[in-house]
């Protein structure tokens, strides 16, 4: 019996620092109780951001962990609501972005009332100089980060299904490398990319191209993770809105990764196509082209596809749970395939109850209440209060007209 296997032989590294991250992640992941997470058979992907106040000495008390979100689904174009009250994009790195933009609403609010908060004590809003936040996403995000080479090798014999490379010198019994093929991503092309020749091995997919999430059966007009984090990395994590209460945009300074990492795909995916001398040159102060460091995490996520099927095989599917937390509040479970809390079916699916509190139209109900001026008694619908977040358009547009180009 021959059995085929896909294996990456390029060695990726872990360090230290990403370890720590992650193992507090995972710490905190299992205090949130067991509601929303996969079932015996099921898996999920984790993402989190990490504050770090560099202030602190104590190793141990300068990381805290202030968002987690799981999810690998996200709602078709058919399904999409035009009031704000889905969640339309449920992956793991848009549910933690979207908790971590309500813990800043938090700290907005605490600033307001005289309290201890993590910006300083002046108006406009900054953030205090000693802090870096990263992000852990526990699988490569999805998109073209998830595009890279990989060997196929021929396994001798069933027994041997380990990942070694071929015989070295203490003996291990020699495969032979049948050829090279690429990782695939499920995302496509948007229109006006470069098409996928989808040929045989490593001409399947193009690379560098913006890319759409997949559907099941029903096409999505999300946009990969891969295309949010590297948007990110010029416009920041905060979003139009909150960047009119904090004019300086939060950037990551660290993304770590887990399964299915490859050090040349992520960068070239999250950093180096952002490279370009029109983009720098169209950007404003205080945006710009921001290169956070990229590592890799050897601790594996316990609830992930790869520890899953290594456990129990290759019989498991998605859990259809996606949950989000911050620091100071329970979790909140939704449910992926309709964009609302969990416990909301055809009947309620309409209760306002059932809207998730990172929508849209709940991150705009906590905005509209710390808005820097209340005399407006009618602010505008949530379309138009974003196109005064002027400075973060203007970057996110040159960002988009030099991809384009």
């Amino acid at each position: 019996h021959v059995e085929m296997m896909e294996v990456d032989t390029r060695e990726q590294k872990s360090n230290p620092f990403a370890e720590e991250v992650v193992n507090l992640v995972l710490k905190t992941y299992n205090q949130l109780g067991k509601k929303g997470k996969p079932a015996e058979r099921e898996f999920t992907v984790l993402a989190s951001i990490i504050l770090e106040d560099i202030a602190i000495e104590n190793r141990e008390k300068r990381l805290q962990v202030i968002s987690i979100g799981t999810g690998n689904r996200c709602l078709g174009a058919t399904q999409l609501s035009q009031n704000g009250d889905k969640i339309n994009d449920s992956h793991a790195e848009v549910m933690a972005r979207r908790a971590f933009m309500s813990f800043l609403l938090d700290q907005v609010e605490l600033q307001r009332n005289g309290t201890a908060s993590i910006f300083e004590e002046s108006f406009p809003l900054r953030l205090r100089p000693q802090l870096k936040f990263h992000m852990f996403v526990s699988h490569a995000p999805c998109g073209d980060a998830s595009i890279f080479p990989i060997e196929k090798y021929v396994a001798p014999d069933e027994k041997t299904q380990t990942a070694s490379k071929p015989e070295d010198e203490t003996g291990t019994k020699r495969r032979r490398i049948e050829q090279t093929d690429l990782q695939r991503t499920g995302a496509r092309p948007v229109p006006g990319e470069l098409a996928d020749p989808r040929k045989d091995g490593i001409d399947f997919h193009s690379v560098g191209v913006l890319r759409t999430k997949p559907g099941r059966g029903n096409p999505t007009t999300s946009m990969s993770c891969s295309d949010k984090i590297a948007m990110w990395n010029v416009v920041g994590i905060q979003g139009a809105l909150i960047a009119i209460l904090i004019p300086n945009p939060i950037y990551l300074d660290s993304i770590i990764i887990g399964d299915l990492y490859d050090e040349e795909a992520s960068n070239r995916a999250l950093i180096q196509r952002l490279q370009s001398p029109e983009l720098i040159d169209a950007l404003k102060n205080p945006y710009r082209i921001h290169t956070p460091q990229i590592n890799h995490c050897d601790t594996p996520f316990p609830r992930g596809r790869t520890a899953m099927e290594e456990k129990i095989g290759s019989a498991v599917t998605a859990s259809g749970y996606a949950l989000n937390w911050w620091v100071g509040v329970d979790v909140e479970v939704l449910t992926a395939a309709t964009g609302k809390k969990m416990g909301f079916h055809k009947k309620n699916m309409d209760s306002p109850k059932a809207m998730s509190r990172v929508s849209k139209r709940a991150l705009f109900g906590r905005w509209l209440a710390l808005r820097p001026s209340k005399e407006d008694s009618h602010p505008g619908t949530y379309a138009t209060t974003k196109m005064k977040s002027e400075d973060y358009l203007g970057a996110k547009d040159a960002l988009f007209k030099c991809k384009s180009e």
